[in-house]
C-alpha cells in the first residue's frame, strides 16, 4: 500500500499542475510547461515563453516592475546597443542582443504571472522532479565514459559515440558543456532545499499566503481557487520523495565534474543545515550524509577525471585570462568591444607561449560574467547591472531577515535566495549565460526574488 501510495503521489501532482483552462490559467499552464521542457527540448521551451511574453505584454502593455528597475533596464538596453553600434564586430555584436534584449522584456512582466507562493512553490517541485532522469542519465554516462572501462565494452556503437564526445570523464547529458549542466542542478538543488523548508512550514500549519502583486493579478477573480490547488498538489507529494530528488542532483553534480558547481553545492548544504538544524535532525543528518558521500567521493576519486588537489585550483589557466581581460577592459573601458567579441579580440592580448597552450584556444568568454561585461559592453553597463540585479536581491534579503513572512514563505524565498547567489557565484569562475536553459532559470529566480522584494506590510498600501 505504501508503494503504491508513492507511485500516486507525483502522478497527482502532474494531473493538477497541467489542468489546463482551471484556476490556473492558461497563462500559468503554458509558463510551467515550457519550463518544464525546457531542460530537454531548449528550443520548444523558449518559443513558449515568447508566447507567454506576447500574451503577458500584450494584456498589461507595461512592466510590472517599479520605476527604478524598469528605468534601469530601459538604460541598460541603451548602453548595449550603443556598445553593438560602436563594436569591433558590429554584426556579432547586435547578433548577441538577443542575449540580453528579450530576457529583459521577459524578466520585466513576469511580476504579473509570479504573483504567489504557490506558484513559485510549483516551479521549485516541478524543477525538482524533472531533473531526476537528468541526474540518472548523468550516472551512466559517467560510467561509460570512465577511463578504465573495459575495451570490450568501447566497441559498442553507442558507448564509442559517448567517448567520443568533448569533456573525456564528464558528463554532460543534453547540454552542450559539463559546467552548464553543473550550474542548472545547482540551481534546481537551491529550489528544492527551499521547497524542503517550504513543506516542512507547511505540514506544520496549512498557511498558503498570497503574494501582494506588483500590479492586478492576471486572474484576479480565481486567484484563491489557484492558491488551494497549489497547496493540494504540493501537499500530495512527500517530503521523502522532494527531499531525495533534491538529494540526488548531488549525482549529477558529481558526474560533471564542474568544481564551481560541487563547492557550491558543499556552501548550500552547509546554509541548509544551518536553517533546520532546530526544527529536524533528519533532514540535517540527510543533508550532512549527502554532503560527506559527495566530498569524500571526490577526495577519493577526483571529479570528473580531475583531483581535488589546490595545487591544481592555484594554477587555473582563468587567472592568465582575467589578466588579458583586464587589459583589454583598459582599452575600451566605456562601451567595451561589443558583445560577443570577446572571442575575437583576446589572443592580440595573450602572449605567444599562451597561444599554444590548448586551454586558450576557442575561447568565447573571459570566465567570470563581470570581466566579460566590462570587456564586451563597458564599465557604466557592467555597473549599472549589478547594481540593478544586486538591489533587488537585497531588498529579498531584507524580507528574509526581517521574518514579517509566515514560515513556507521564508522557506520558499531561502531557496529562490540561495539559488540566484548560487548562480553569482558560479559567474565568478564562469559564464553559463549563454545556456538558454539556464539564463531562463536565472530569471524565474530573480523575478521570484522581486515578487518578495515588492512585498509590502499588512497595513500598507500595495505598489502602483
Amino acid at each position: 500500500m505504501a508503494g503504491q501510495k508513492a507511485r500516486r503521489e507525483p502522478v497527482r501532482f502532474w494531473g493538477q499542475a497541467l489542468s489546463l483552462r482551471t484556476a490556473w490559467g492558461s497563462v500559468w499552464n503554458l509558463f510551467w510547461v515550457s519550463l518544464m521542457v525546457m531542460p530537454y527540448v531548449s528550443y520548444l521551451g523558449l518559443l513558449g515563453m515568447v508566447a507567454v511574453t506576447a500574451r503577458l505584454w500584450g494584456r498589461f502593455r507595461r512592466a510590472g516592475l517599479d520605476r527604478v528597475t524598469g528605468g534601469g533596464l530601459l538604460l541598460l538596453s541603451g548602453l548595449l546597443l550603443l556598445s553593438g553600434l560602436f563594436a569591433y564586430d558590429r554584426g556579432e555584436a547586435l547578433l548577441q542582443l538577443a542575449n540580453f534584449l528579450p530576457y529583459f522584456l521577459f524578466f520585466a512582466i513576469l511580476p504579473y504571472l509570479l504573483n504567489c507562493v504557490e506558484r513559485l512553490a510549483q516551479i521549485a517541485l516541478g524543477l525538482v522532479l524533472v531533473a531526476i532522469p537528468i541526474n540518472l542519465i548523468s550516472l551512466v554516462e559517467y560510467i561509460i565514459k570512465i577511463p578504465r572501462m573495459p575495451v570490450w565494452w568501447r566497441h559498442f556503437p553507442l558507448f564509442r559515440w559517448i567517448r567520443a564526445a568533448p569533456h573525456k570523464g564528464r558528463a554532460m547529458v543534453m547540454f552542450d558543456h559539463p559546467n552548464a549542466m553543473g550550474s542548472f542542478l545547482v540551481l534546481v538543488m537551491a529550489l528544492g532545499l527551499g521547497l524542503i523548508l517550504y513543506r516542512l512550514a507547511l505540514d506544520r500549519a496549512v498557511v498558503p499566503h498570497s503574494l501582494p502583486d506588483s500590479a492586478e493579478s492576471v486572474w484576479s477573480d480565481r486567484q484563491p481557487d489557484a492558491q488551494n490547488a497549489g497547496a493540494e498538489a504540493l501537499q500530495s507529494v512527500s517530503l521523502r520523495l522532494i527531499s531525495g530528488a533534491t538529494l540526488l542532483n548531488l549525482l549529477g553534480i558529481f558526474c560533471t565534474g564542474s568544481r564551481n558547481a560541487l563547492l557550491l553545492a558543499v556552501l548550500q548544504l552547509l546554509c541548509f543545515a544551518l536553517v533546520v538544524a532546530r526544527s529536524s535532525w533528519k533532514t540535517v543528518a540527510a543533508a550532512l550524509g549527502g554532503l560527506v558521500v559527495m566530498v569524500g567521493g571526490a577526495a577519493v576519486i577526483g571529479i570528473g577525471g580531475r583531483s581535488l588537489d589546490l595545487a591544481t585550483w592555484a594554477d587555473d589557466p582563468r587567472t592568465k585570462l582575467w589578466g588579458a581581460a583586464v587589459q583589454m577592459v583598459g582599452d575600451h573601458p566605456w562601451l567595451g568591444w561589443g558583445l560577443g567579441n570577446y572571442k575575437l579580440v583576446y589572443p592580440q592580448y595573450l602572449t605567444p607561449d599562451l597561444m599554444a597552450l590548448t586551454d586558450f584556444q576557442d575561447i568565447s568568454h573571459a570566465h567570470n560574467l563581470w570581466l566579460t561585461l566590462a570587456v564586451e559592453a563597458g564599465i557604466p553597463a557592467m555597473l549599472l547591472l549589478t547594481l540593478l540585479v544586486g538591489r533587488i536581491c537585497a531588498r529579498g534579503v531584507r524580507q528574509l531577515l526581517a521574518k514579517s513572512l509566515k514560515a513556507p514563505e521564508r522557506g520558499i524565498l531561502f531557496g529562490y535566495l540561495l539559488g540566484f547567489f548560487s548562480s553569482v557565484g558560479f559567474a565568478l569562475f564562469d559564464v553559463p549565460l549563454y545556456d538558454s536553459r539556464v539564463n531562463v532559470l536565472n530569471w524565474v529566480l530573480l523575478a521570484g526574488i522581486f515578487s518578495f522584494a515588492a512585498k509590502k506590510p499588512v497595513n500598507s498600501s500595495p505598489l502602483p
